[in-house]
């Protein structure tokens, strides 16, 4: 494998990063894709990037080398050399690079880090366009076709199908800063529009944000009849938010069948398993109490216990997708839940300077798939009639007297309560006196918390969440916008979010903690409870395991 010198990229998400990250492919410079520190915080993370991969130069825009060179001061004892590209004088043409492989080192794309400090994933010239050929086939895109993004180039999501599928495709890239869609996501649409675009891919929130904030007379006036493929990936896919989606911009043009999930991770290059735009899945409706117990059982959407899942493509041949049993490394069958593990052509060889974690992530083995070795995803989900379903973190699990509890379905529910409610929270678990007990940290909207109930949100979520997960809730925590942890793509940080909960440093501005249960206390039972059966004995139910810390 040649390497040569290893080089940061920090720029905003502008046509220079785009020619720069590709000079950096053509000349065999190892490029690693972030972005210019906009604070010390940020300053700290491209620090630890810097120093894991010991980096020689970093590659910015002449208007940011003052402010980014006094960043990394701060927070690097030796700083490596910063150069503007739109200073540098180019030489004349004509020169080819014979020594670069499909072997070969192309870039570190570092792990968004929700679990831990950034890892640099390994990306080779041939992962780099194998997996973009597999996406191409795997979302059914066509040569020529034009491709929107407003996704940030440094991001793996960004990058390869904002960028470099329509460039492997012979396409159209049109791209915008995230900020710009954030402030009026109008424009995402409104691109896709005058641009004819075929496809065009974001997170869960994106979608969200235009049922939101795009009015209806405005819907009216788009043609979104050519977008062939609408991803929705990167993050838990709402059936509510898609839902929404697709009855609002109906009038726009937009199809049913256009709203495509998938599932994809750095570790793989990035395209793991995609829909096709012209192949309709219809929602899925599992029993919740039979997921608590690692299966998907299939139920009508009528039913009490229901909940809809939305499907992240279609698994196939490479990427091969195996559902294993993660703890005695089995494969699991259809509809049983398991760790998502990975083997492909285009999984990548490891993180950099990181041996033992690449054998133990990347060269997994199963006794049923004999020669072949997978990367483990760390995500859990299931396989359903060839159609991959993502149920959540396999570390982010909260584990109540055996049953399993999926922290975006305890989040979900909490932020239904109050108008007043951000679409941002963490659950996450901590033990204390022998117990184990579930704390929420949900924020609040910035103009509603001066006259904000917390003690009655806190308890009406507690409630809420009891009824519908039969789990209590021991406190409720809420934050001001931002409040919560976030990676720099916009993955909720749940482990930092519960470090940060014992060390006392997130910024609360209220909270609703259960009461101390004693043997004194005394317990009152309105008769609307009463009338509700069913959920009288739920709620019996996980008082009673409070107390006693067992299963009923």
């Amino acid at each position: 494998m040649v390497c040569f010198a290893l080089t940061l990229i920090l720029m905003p998400s502008c046509i220079e990063y785009v020619t720069t990250f590709l000079a950096c492919l053509y000349a065999g410079v190892v490029a690693i894709p972030a972005y210019p520190p906009r604070n010390n915080y940020h300053a700290q993370r491209i620090a630890i990037i810097a120093r894991d991969a010991d980096v020689t130069a970093s590659l910015v825009m002449s208007d940011k080398r003052d402010s980014i060179t006094s960043y990394l001061s701060q927070a690097l004892s030796d700083v490596p050399n910063v150069i503007a590209v739109d200073d540098l004088v180019l030489g004349e043409g004509g020169w080819v690079n014979e020594a670069v492989r499909s072997e070969d080192l192309a870039y570190l794309q570092y792990t968004s880090g929700s679990t831990g400090d950034p890892k640099g994933v390994m990306v080779r010239h041939g992962d780099l366009v194998g997996n973009s050929a597999l996406y191409s086939v795997g979302a059914g895109l066509k040569r020529g076709e034009t491709f929107v993004s407003w996704l940030p180039i440094f991001h793996d999501m960004g990058l390869i199908q904002g960028i470099v599928l329509p460039l492997t495709l012979g396409g159209q890239a049109v791209f915008m800063a995230p900020e710009t869609f954030v402030s009026k996501p109008l424009l995402w649409l409104k691109a896709i529009d005058r641009y004819r675009a075929a496809f065009s891919g974001a997170p869960n929130f994106a979608y969200q944000l235009c049922v939101d904030k795009v009015s209806l007379e405005a819907a009216a006036q788009l043609d979104l009849s050519h977008w062939r493929v609408a991803l929705n990936a990167a993050e838990p896919i709402s059936c509510q938010t898609t839902d929404a989606f697709i009855r609002k911009f109906a009038t726009s043009g937009f199809r049913r069948e256009t709203m495509v999930g998938g599932f994809g991770l750095a570790e793989a290059t990035l395209y793991v398993t995609c829909g096709k735009g012209d192949q309709y899945r219809a929602s899925l409706s599992v029993a919740r109490k039979a997921l608590e117990q690692n299966h998907a059982e299939l139920m009508s959407e009528e039913g009490v216990d229901a909940m809809l899942m939305h499907s992240s493509g279609s698994v196939c041949d490479d990427p091969k997708v195996v559902i294993v049993e993660p703890t005695q490394y089995v494969s699991c069958s259809d509809r049983a839940v398991g760790e998502i593990w990975v083997s492909g052509s285009s999984v990548c060889g490891g993180y950099w300077n990181r041996p033992e974690e690449s054998l133990a992530t990347f060269f997994a083995t199963l006794e049923s798939h004999p020669g072949m070795t997978f990367m483990r995803t760390g995500d859990l989900g299931f396989i359903n009639e060839s159609e991959l379903y993502v149920t959540g973190r396999l570390k982010d699990l909260i584990i109540v007297r055996g049953a399993n509890h999926y922290p975006q379905d305890l989040e979900k529910t909490a932020q239904q309560i109050h108008r007043s409610l951000r679409p941002s929270g963490a659950a996450f678990s901590v033990e204390k006196d022998g117990r184990t007990q579930i704390i929420l940290a949900q924020e609040v909207k910035r103009n509603a918390r001066h006259n904000f109930d917390f003690k009655t949100v806190g308890r009406a979520i507690e409630q809420r969440i009891s009824e519908a997960h039969g789990v209590l809730i021991d406190a409720v925590v809420f934050l001001p916008p931002y409040g919560v942890p976030k990676t720099s793509s916009g993955k909720t940080q749940r482990k930092a979010c519960r470090t940060m909960y014992l060390k006392g440093t997130l910024k609360q501005i209220g909270a609703w903690v259960r009461p101390v249960i004693t043997q004194d206390t005394k317990y009152s039972i309105s008769t609307d409870l009463l009338n509700k059966r069913p959920l009288l004995m739920k709620w019996i139910s996980a008082l009673v395991a409070s107390l006693v810390g067992g299963g009923c």
